[in-house]
C-alpha cells in the first residue's frame, strides 16, 4: 500500500485518507497534498478562491495574504501581492479580477489586472446606493465572505455581493411579527452586479436570494444561460412557518437559541436558466444543518464538483472536507447506484480530507486535467499564527 506524509500528520496510507466508495464503476482516488501558503505568514479567515488562467497557471485567493500563483500545475507556488479580497475571477482575455469591501462597509472595490497581478486598476462601487429607498435609506452593509466572477460570451461580467440593512433581520423589531421575520420585510439579500464596459462601471443589479451568502458560481461550459450556485442559507423562522416541520427539514437542533434563532444554517444549491437574472432553489439542494462553506466547479467534460464542510449531527463542523459529484451537469449525482440520484443531498459524501486540523472554511476546486482536480483548503491554528493553505490532488477512476 503506497503511503504519503500529510502535513505533519505522519506517514499514513491512502486508504487511511479517503473513502474510495465504489459507485458503480466510479471511484475517487486521493493522490497527494501540497503546501501553498506556509504557516507564519499572518493568514486570517480562509474563505479561499481558486481559478485557472488561460495560460495554464493557477491562482489562489487567500483573502488576507494576497494571491498565490502556480505555473507548475499546482505543485509549486509563489506569492503575488494583492489587496485583501472576498472574490476572485479570471476573464477570457486573461485579466484577473478581485472584489473587496470598503472600510466603512457600504462600498465595494473591484480591481482588475492585465499583467498577472503586478499592476491593478480599481473601480469603486457605492453599494449602499442600490437600496430600493436610497439615498434616504441606503444599505448599511455591503460585502460577502467569498464568491466568484462569471463572464458571459458577450463579455458581460458578473459577481455577487451581500447588500443588507443593519441591524440584522432578527434584531430589528420592525421586521418581525411575534418574533418571526415578516414575509414582506425588505432585508436586502445576495445580489448580482454586472459590467458591460470591462469593469469600469457596475450596475444592473438583480436579487439572487434574500437569505443567502457565501456563494460560489459555476457556468455550464456549453450553455452560458445555465448557472449553478452553491451557497449558504441562514435565517430564523418566517411568519407563518411551522417550527417543527422546519426543524425536520433543516436538521437544526430543537434548542436553537432565541437570541440567534438560525433555524436554517445549511448549504443550498441554486440554479439559473436565464444567465443569472433569476435563481431558484434546486429540489434536493439543501444540505444538512451546518454543512456550509460550499463551493462549486463545472468542468469542461460536464462534471460538477461541490465541496462543503462536514458537520456533527447536533450542528458545528466536524473537521471533514466532503465532495458531491455529478457527471452530467447536475442532472444526477453519484450515490452508489447505476443511475445515481437527482437530489444532491442524497448523493454520496466523498471524504477528501477526514481531519485537516482546524478546517472549517471554503475548499474550492480547480480542474488540472480531465477528471483530475486540485482542491485547496485552509487549516491550522489562527491564534498561534500556525494557519496555512494546502491543496489535495485527486482524480476520478472509471467516470465514463
Amino acid at each position: 500500500m503506497r503511503s504519503i506524509a500529510l502535513l505533519g500528520l505522519g506517514l499514513v496510507t491512502i486508504c487511511d485518507l479517503v473513502e474510495s466508495a465504489n459507485l458503480g464503476q466510479v471511484k475517487i482516488k486521493l493522490e497527494h497534498t501540497v503546501e501553498i501558503v506556509p504557516t507564519g505568514t499572518g493568514l486570517g479567515r480562509g474563505m479561499l478562491g481558486v481559478v485557472r488562467h488561460p495560460d495554464g497557471s493557477i491562482f489562489v485567493n487567500t483573502q488576507t495574504f494576497g494571491l498565490a500563483k502556480s505555473t507548475g500545475g499546482g505543485q509549486t507556488w509563489t506569492a503575488v501581492p494583492a489587496e485583501n479580497a472576498f472574490a476572485l475571477g479570471v476573464s477570457r482575455d486573461g485579466k484577473l479580477w478581485l472584489a473587496n469591501q470598503g472600510s466603512h462597509r457600504k462600498t465595494l472595490f473591484v480591481r482588475r489586472s492585465a499583467d498577472g497581478g503586478r499592476r491593478w486598476e480599481t473601480t469603486m462601487i457605492n453599494g449602499g446606493a442600490f437600496a430600493p429607498d436610497a439615498p434616504r435609506h441606503p444599505y448599511s452593509w455591503v460585502g460577502d465572505d467569498y464568491n466568484t466572477f462569471l463572464e458571459h460570451p458577450d463579455g458581460t461580467l458578473m459577481f455577487s455581493a451581500g447588500m443588507r440593512y443593519l441591524p440584522w433581520f432578527y434584531e430589528d423589531e420592525s421586521l418581525m411579527i411575534d418574533g418571526l421575520v415578516r414575509p414582506d420585510a425588505d432585508v436586502g439579500g445576495l445580489m448580482m452586479l454586472r459590467s458591460t464596459d470591462g469593469g469600469r462601471s457596475w450596475g444592473d443589479m438583480t436579487l439572487v436570494h434574500p437569505f443567502a451568502s457565501e456563494v460560489g458560481y459555476a457556468m455550464d461550459p456549453e450553455n452560458p444561460r445555465r448557472i449553478l450556485a452553491m451557497t449558504r442559507i441562514q435565517r430564523p423562522l418566517l411568519a407563518g412557518e411551522d417550527r417543527e416541520a422546519t426543524l425536520k427539514k433543516t436538521g437544526a437542533p430543537a434548542t436553537v437559541k432565541s437570541e440567534a434563532p438560525s433555524i436554517y444554517k445549511n448549504g443550498l444549491l441554486l440554479e439559473s436558466e436565464d444567465g443569472g437574472r433569476t435563481f431558484h432553489e434546486v429540489p434536493g439542494g439543501l444540505t444538512e444543518f451546518y454543512e456550509i462553506r460550499g463551493t462549486i466547479l463545472w468542468a469542461q467534460n460536464n462534471t460538477v464538483v461541490v465541496t462543503h464542510q462536514g458537520a456533527h449531527p447536533g450542528g458545528g463542523p466536524d473537521g471533514r472536507l466532503l465532495a458531491r459529484i455529478s457527471l452530467d451537469g447536475g442532472s444526477s449525482w453519484l450515490n452508489g447506484t447505476r443511475t445515481g440520484t437527482p437530489f444532491m443531498n442524497q448523493s454520496t459524501k466523498f471524504v477528501l480530507l477526514p481531519y485537516p486540523p482546524g478546517h472549517s472554511f471554503t475548499a474550492p476546486t480547480v480542474e488540472v486535467s480531465d477528471n483530475r482536480f486540485l482542491t485547496v483548503y485552509f487549516h491550522g491554528n489562527l491564534s498561534q499564527n500556525r494557519a496555512m493553505v494546502s491543496g489535495v490532488f485527486w482524480h476520478l477512476e472509471n467516470p465514463r
